[in-house]
């Protein structure tokens, strides 16, 4: 596959503790901290007209994610970035300093998105738009490849968002978990893996091979990692 899917997430809300007994009051039981939430993602635009321009002839992917979750307001989704070449990872770094950029709403709700594209034959860039700011990240590519790559989120496990159902959009929504208080990877920017003359983004991505494995399994000489941890 050379497009790669998108995942949008609404977050169920864990039910909170009963009431109290009438007699021999005690402390009401607290439901233990579910351990994940999740995220909604979205490929493209719901524009047929405006897909095929982005896509086909301005070769830029959109990807719009939703975290909507009432238990986390007020908290952050600390986003981090992380080369590999040829193997060799590189320091991970903040995709922002300013944690007000990335901080859910009174209503736990936090909407982004990020554009991928070529900017120039040797280069490529991330384009993260947030409520209140953008946050451009750009890489030198693989020589002669910076038209191969892909931001892919089917790195996790997806479902077809609950509202989706019996739906046909352009694009539909899809979900996947996010665990809570661990740091973990939102997505990967990579060069696909070449197998019989093909380029293969989802079997790259959905192989369960730790991405540290990545350059000596399937032999991707490049790709950026980027990780999201709710705090």
């Amino acid at each position: 596959m050379l497009k790669p899917f998108l995942v949008l997430a609404t977050l169920g809300l864990l039910p909170g503790p009963g009431p109290r007994p009438a007699t021999h009051p005690k402390p009401a039981a607290v439901a233990p901290a579910p351990d994940s939430t999740s995220v909604r993602l979205r490929y493209g635009s719901p524009s047929a007209e405006l897909n095929e321009l982005m896509g086909r002839v301005l070769s830029i992917e959109e990807h719009r994610l939703e975290l909507h979750d009432r238990r986390l307001a007020g908290r952050r989704l600390h986003l981090t970035w992380q080369e590999y070449r040829r193997g060799v990872p590189g320091p991970e770094k903040e995709l922002t300093t300013d944690a007000s950029l990335t901080r859910l709403d009174s209503a736990g709700r936090f909407r982004f998105t990020i554009y991928a594209r070529q900017a120039t034959p040797e280069q490529v860039e991330n384009k993260f738009i947030l409520p209140r700011a953008s946050v451009t990240r750009s890489f030198k590519a693989a020589a002669s490849q910076a038209d191969k790559y892909s931001l892919r989120f089917d790195i996790h496990p997806t479902r077809r968002a609950a509202d989706q159902a019996g739906a046909a959009p352009n694009s539909p929504a899809e979900e996947f978990s996010l665990p809570l208080g661990a740091k973990t990877i939102l997505a990967v920017y990579t060069l696909p893996y070449e197998h019989e003359g093909m380029y293969l983004y989802c079997g790259l991505a959905q192989s369960r091979v730790p991405v540290t494995e990545w350059y000596r399994r399937f032999q991707v000489p490049h790709f950026v990692v980027y990780r999201a941890r709710v705090e």
